[in-house]
Order: C-alpha cells, then structure tokens, then sequence
C-alpha cells in the first residue's frame, strides 16, 4: 500500500559499467528547485566516482606485474652474464 509519495529520481541508463546496466538516484526534496541540468552532472559525476570500471583495474595491475617481472629477470641475467664473465677471467 503506498501513501502520497511523490519522490523526484534521476535514471542513468548507461553507466559505462560492464555490471551496471541503469542506476536510479532519488533526488532530496530539499534539492527540486536545483536546475536539471546541474542534477544531470552531478548525477553523471556521482556514477563516475562511485562505480569504477573494473575492466580496465585488472588489466592495468597485470600490466604492471608484467613490468616489474621484466624488469627483475633483466638485472638477474645481467648479474649472471657478470658473473660467468668475471668466473671466466679466474680461471
């Protein structure tokens, strides 16, 4: 049973999420005189900053590792080569 409700929402129906299809905000009621533009923006800003995107997380942390293990195994084999060269000359 509903009883007078009148509430003002905003509906974003894509969110640029890959999990999100559509997101409904309810708007304060304190806030009806806002220009609709202005709600439209922070609407927009409030999805932006509270639903990462999280295609594009895992693939900038797997990049990095990559990176980093790349980087690793270089001074290793340098250390190595180093090592055999320096061996070599002792001998």
């Amino acid at each position: 049973m509903l009883k007078g409700v009148n509430k003002s929402i905003v509906e974003i129906n894509d969110t640029g999420n890959m999990y999100f299809e559509r997101a409904v905000l309810y708007i304060r009621p304190e806030m009806n005189n806002v220009p609709e533009r202005h709600i439209a923006r922070e609407a927009a800003e409030y999805i932006n900053s509270n639903v990462p995107d999280r295609i594009s997380a895992p693939s900038r942390k797997k990049g990095r590792t990559l990176y980093l293990f790349l980087i690793h195994f270089s001074v290793a084999a340098a250390a190595l080569i180093a090592l055999a060269a320096v061996w070599s000359i002792c001998r």
